[in-house]
């Protein structure tokens, strides 16, 4: 009698074991999909003038600051010819910077089909120190700035009507310009399309070959 009842207390005990492991496994899986689920925030402000330009990006996690990081942009002069952005090259600086995004093709834009701007600001003042030639850059300006945001419009999730500004200097040479975005992407989808961009660009060797339209 007493060998049947220790038989009965180990099947017990042996059943509330494999209970307690499914249960652990269950909720590990819940708490795996209640974070691929998660919307991750990035607020990113740009700030790029003649002598200053620095970047302060800060990732929120369930209204929860995870980083925050002050990040200096240093010109690049490894190239030759290469310079500062100033106001009477900014158009063709970002010329080329979004060519080389558009030359990412399907990979980019499944990235940002993934992403949702909340807030969008770009503002730009500048001048060359020549009143026409500041007319003519203002103009260029506005033109490439109208066809990125465009681009943006057309392949993301556009939460906000986003705000572009260029302001003209007519009688001195300076330059400013400052980027406000917040944007969110869940994390799942951020795995997902880091994933299937290095499929893409690695993996299968995708051409980076920028079109030359704008």
């Amino acid at each position: 009698m007493a060998m049947c009842s220790k038989i009965v207390i180990a099947n017990q005990m042996s059943e509330m074991g494999l209970l307690m492991i499914w249960f652990t496994i269950l909720l590990i899986l819940l708490l795996i999909f209640l974070l691929l689920i998660t919307r991750v925030y990035v607020t990113a402000n740009l700030i790029y003038t003649t002598d200053n330009h620095w970047l302060d990006l800060r990732i929120h996690v369930l209204r929860i600051c995870v980083f925050r990081r002050k990040i200096p942009l240093e010109a690049d002069t490894s190239q030759k010819g290469s310079h500062n952005i100033s106001f009477s090259n900014v158009r063709n600086v970002l010329k080329r910077e979004f060519h080389i995004v558009k030359g990412l093709g399907k990979s980019m834009i499944n990235v940002l089909k993934r992403v949702r701007f909340h807030k969008l600001v770009w503002h730009t003042e500048g001048g060359t120190g020549d009143a026409g030639s500041t007319g003519l850059v203002a103009g260029g300006v506005w033109s490439i700035k109208g066809v990125i945001i465009c681009y943006l419009v057309q392949h993301s999730q556009m939460k906000c009507k986003p705000v572009i500004q260029v302001v003209p200097h007519f009688q001195q040479p300076c330059f400013y310009t400052r980027v406000e975005c917040i944007a969110s992407l869940r994390i799942g989808q951020a795995i997902y399309a880091l994933v299937h961009m290095l499929k893409n660009t690695v993996i299968k060797g995708e051409s980076f070959q920028p079109k030359t339209e704008v």
